[in-house]
């Protein structure tokens, strides 16, 4: 296609949407995406380079981050998130409820962006807790198995998910066991003595 057969096609035209999409210029893009009928947006976001798209991502309408979030392959999505501000990646959460993408977040998170996750992961149980139970990365697991917040160890939930209170104590951590002895339900104590036959009320 020239020039002129390109300017004919106006805007929407996948032919043109192609073109401007392996074009190496973020900011042309990211005028041509404003530009763009939304309903003219899918897939293709795919075909924009990654790198390009992570560095006009925060330059982005909100209409425009939403369909991002739809559309882009969930391999490119967590490269995306692992080099954002995580204000991005919660948003996404509160739009999509994929809590998996954190699972997979925590494969390729650099160790120095650690503390900015734990950061917004703090006031989060559920979250938190997600991170735990389903990483495979070790040194992750354990920065964050270190660092549970004190106000968590107040939550029921945290000691009916087995998986999640061994980790805790194969952490051995005499902090943290402390922490459970100290706010370990009462109900549930008396309820596992009465289980393995130790009940002597």
């Amino acid at each position: 296609m020239n020039r002129h057969e390109l300017l004919e096609t106006g805007l929407g035209d996948s032919r043109y949407t192609n073109i401007i999409f392996k074009c190496n210029d973020g900011e042309v893009i990211r005028r041509h995406l404003e530009l763009l009928d939304r309903k003219l947006i899918s897939w293709d976001l795919n075909k924009i380079d990654l790198s390009i798209l992570i560095s006009i991502f925060i330059k982005l309408s909100e209409s425009l981050k939403l369909l991002v979030y739809k559309n882009l392959l969930t391999r490119k999505l967590v490269i995306l998130f692992s080099k954002l501000d995580f204000r991005y990646l919660f948003d996404y959460l509160e739009v999509t409820n994929n809590l998996s993408i954190l699972t997979d977040l925590s494969v390729i998170l650099e160790s120095s962006r650690y503390s900015e996750l734990y950061n917004y992961l703090s006031k989060r149980y559920e979250l938190y807790k997600k991170l735990l139970i389903n990483n495979t990365n070790y040194n992750l697991h354990k920065y964050f198995i270190s660092r549970i917040p004190d106000n968590f160890f107040k939550i029921k939930d945290l000691y009916l998910n087995e998986k999640l209170l061994k980790d805790i104590i194969l952490s051995n951590n005499l902090d943290l066991h402390k922490r459970i002895i100290l706010n370990y339900p009462l109900n549930l104590l008396i309820k596992k003595r009465v289980e393995y036959g130790d009940d002597k009320t």
